[in-house]
């Protein structure tokens, strides 16, 4: 068996920064009409992963509101929530028949 060492210079290949890719407003969110915002912990400074829990999932401590839903956005959050459960028993009744 033959072995061949890879030598790879990968700064050679690059020509030019990379692009970010554009984020696409569809799905979930645009649904809710709730924008995608990078909320962290002001006690243990972990991503927000979850606005609609008053704690944080990492350490435990009381969110501020700005990293809660608004009124108006649970209400929406709720809203879609039955819609889509609402969807699925139906979807269940279709294929249980």
């Amino acid at each position: 068996m033959l072995t061949m060492k890879l030598n790879i210079q990968w700064l050679d290949y690059v020509k030019e920064p990379p692009t970010s890719i554009p984020m696409v407003q569809s799905g979930l969110l645009a649904r809710l009409g709730v924008e995608r915002a990078a909320h962290r912990c002001p006690s243990c400074k972990s991503p927000v992963y979850s606005r609609r829990h008053q704690t944080c999932g990492v350490c435990g401590d009381n969110l501020p509101r700005e990293c809660l839903f608004t009124l108006d956005e649970v209400q929406r959050v709720d809203a879609l929530m039955r819609t889509e459960r609402e969807r699925h028993r139906q979807w269940l009744r279709r294929t249980a028949a």
